[in-house]
């Protein structure tokens, strides 16, 4: 349940708003425990088993990670992070500088 909320980039503070929603439909729902026991138990071992699987992936692979100030259509200033790995490149995110 973790990995799936973390994937879909839910925050585990919806589980406790959920909890009467799994006791009552979910078998064993009401067994699902508080989002600070999620958090400070079962997220690391998600997060250490992500951070091994992408040592797996770029290890010992060129990767490139660009920077790139621009401005928009609106004349805002943007700084935009591609990430390059082989001949794929990725905009990861957009950020908006006041």
């Amino acid at each position: 349940m973790i990995e799936v909320f973390a994937n879909a980039n839910i925050l585990l503070e919806k589980v406790n708003l959920l909890f009467f929603f799994f006791k009552k439909y979910l078998k064993e729902g009401g067994a699902i425990p508080q989002a600070l026991i999620l958090h400070n138990i079962y997220l690391p071992r998600v997060f250490n088993k992500h951070i091994n699987t992408l040592k797996l992936i770029f290890d010992i692979k060129l990767v490139c990670i660009i920077m790139d100030e621009s401005s928009d259509d609106y004349v805002w200033n943007i700084v935009n992070t591609l990430f390059t790995y082989h001949s794929y490149t990725k905009l990861v995110s957009i950020n908006f500088l006041k």
